[in-house]
């Protein structure tokens, strides 16, 4: 028998919708594909002319990054640099370095003028911007206590951020000079919880030979030596040696 005409009428259209299907997904798969495309160049490209800018900027930033001192032109200059490039994209990061340019910057006038106390606040409100980003950063919030020292605000305003820092980085050697002579001024102003967590940075920092004499000098220039005493107890090998450096640093 032949095949029925009506069989074969029945066929076709059935092909036909099953590639109408795949067809769709495709072109629908190809859209998606697309569309993802342009979403990460879109994230990308901001992100690539930040990073640009910044790397193109002056060589006074690099150099103010890495911890040295900069005139006030190369402070401005930088600024506007960080600024230009923020435009595009804000990582934390490039926040935070907003707010090292303006802390010093601030550092830069003469602590009762305008400008100083101008500075201060922008670099505070940088650095918080920063820390919403980034709330693990140590650093930042080491200079938040730093900025509000600077701006004579509320010890425990101060002492927060602080004890922050010693949280999320305890043992960044690069902070601890900073770190120990607010640690020693505001020794007073912290709780009982936050007496012990000092005492155990402290006796940290001890450990290291470098920081001895740091934390030395901090202590008696800020008359806690006895406290010092008390965070190195029961080390009295460590509390012969600090007698020992008081000694030899109060001189004949």
């Amino acid at each position: 028998m032949g095949r029925s005409p009506t069989g074969v009428a029945q066929g076709k259209p059935e092909k036909r919708g099953r590639r109408r299907s795949i067809d769709k997904i495709g072109l629908t798969a190809a859209a998606l594909a697309f569309g993802l495309g342009v979403s990460l160049l879109a994230l990308a490209v901001p992100r690539s002319i930040t990073a640009t800018t910044i790397a193109s900027g002056p060589a006074g930033l690099s150099a103010l990054l890495s911890g040295q001192r900069i005139a006030l032109g190369e402070l401005q200059e930088s600024r506007d640099t960080l600024q230009k490039a923020l435009r595009w994209d804000r990582p934390a990061r490039y926040v935070a370095n907003l707010s090292v340019v303006e802390l010093e910057l601030a550092l830069a006038y003469p602590d009762d003028s305008p400008q100083h106390a101008t500075w201060l606040t922008q670099a505070e409100e940088r650095t918080i911007e920063a820390l919403k980003a980034n709330p693990a950063d140590g650093r930042s919030w080491l200079r938040l206590a730093i900025i509000r020292s600077f701006r004579q605000a509320p010890s425990r305003d101060i002492v927060a951020p602080l004890m922050t820092s010693l949280d999320m980085s305890p043992n960044d050697h690069s902070l601890w000079r900073q770190r120990i002579g607010l640690l020693m001024y505001y020794w007073g102003d912290f709780s009982p919880d936050e007496v012990d967590i000092m005492r155990h940075q402290v006796r940290t920092m001890w450990d290291d030979p470098r920081f001895r004499i740091v934390l030395l000098d901090a202590a008696m220039r800020y008359r806690v030596i006895g406290r010092l005493v008390g965070a190195l107890t029961p080390d009295w090998e460590a509390i012969k040696e600090l007698e020992a450096m008081q000694r030899a640093v109060a001189g004949p």
